[in-house]
């Protein structure tokens, strides 16, 4: 893993846990986890690895929809922050 600091807080998602990590061919795996404290919602920034490729590429998980294929670990989080900003209606606190 280059250079990659997890940040605490993305929108309003807080930073949960790293409920995966380990290396393959080089790479270091992961899964973290961030939650919104107001109502739950879990958004999950993860690594994946693609055997034909002989690449690694990153990915998020929000409300059962996956986005993946994201080229680097910077993208990742500016793509996290893009569907917390876009989805504001769904990912909001409950009032």
């Amino acid at each position: 893993m280059t250079n990659m600091q997890l940040p605490k807080i993305i929108g309003r998602f807080m930073f949960d846990s790293i409920t995966t990590s380990f290396s393959y061919k080089g790479n270091k795996m992961f899964s973290a986890v961030y939650r919104n404290p107001k109502n739950g919602i879990k958004m999950t920034i993860f690594t994946f690895f693609d055997e034909q490729l002989d690449k690694q590429t990153f990915g998020i998980k929000v409300k059962g929809s996956t986005i993946r294929g994201v080229q680097s670990f910077d993208r990742v989080i500016e793509v996290a922050n893009t569907i917390v900003e876009e989805n504001d209606s769904f990912l909001a606190d409950d009032e």
